[in-house]
């Protein structure tokens, strides 16, 4: 099976202002942890065994986005240290996964070298957005994330990619064979 990127989920125009409302998760989440699953794993044990997908309006417009089966992700990365104030599952896993996906997705529709700054902001926003939508995030907590996501390593952490998504799904997928999940 060959996995192939779906519609580019980021805005087309970078430099036009992003308003993200009405976000909602459609489906449950569906992972599987595999311990030894990938040499020298730092942490990303964890595969979408279901696409995972959310709907919002961006400028108006209904969107969607979709987290695809295969995915690997660490759930919602936190550094240990943090870990006290905001762990790695909790409210606001859910749209960590599509956080995740996003920052890996953008290797689909641009070069390696050319990451947008502003499919970075969206990512980051649409987080914000997501946790939003969940009642028990009180706003520090949801101001603490987003602004940790934004201003400290999240740049450095999305434009640093080595391979496309797409290359990670290929070689992704296959471990989800005789794994005994639909």
């Amino acid at each position: 099976m060959t996995w192939t990127p779906g519609p580019n989920p980021f805005p087309a125009d970078p430099d036009a202002p992003v308003d993200i409302t009405d976000f909602r998760y459609v489906d449950k989440l569906h992972l599987v942890r595999h311990e030894t699953a990938r040499a020298g794993s730092t942490g990303s044990d964890w595969q979408l065994t279901k696409d995972y997908r959310v709907t919002f309006r961006l400028n108006g417009q209904p969107a969607q986005i979709t987290a695809p089966r295969g995915m690997f992700t660490d759930l919602a990365s936190v550094p240990r240290i943090l870990r006290w104030y905001a762990s790695q599952v909790g409210p606001h896993l859910e749209v960590s996964i599509i956080h995740d996906f996003l920052y890996m997705a953008w290797t689909d529709y641009r070069d390696l070298d050319g990451a947008r700054r502003a499919d970075h902001d969206f990512a980051d926003d649409l987080m914000l957005a997501g946790m939003r939508a969940v009642p028990s995030i009180g706003g520090f907590k949801r101001t603490m994330i987003h602004t940790a996501v934004n201003s400290f390593v999240g740049w450095s952490i999305f434009r640093d990619k080595d391979e496309t998504l797409e290359t990670r799904m290929n070689r992704w997928l296959p471990l989800l064979d005789g794994v005994g999940i639909p």
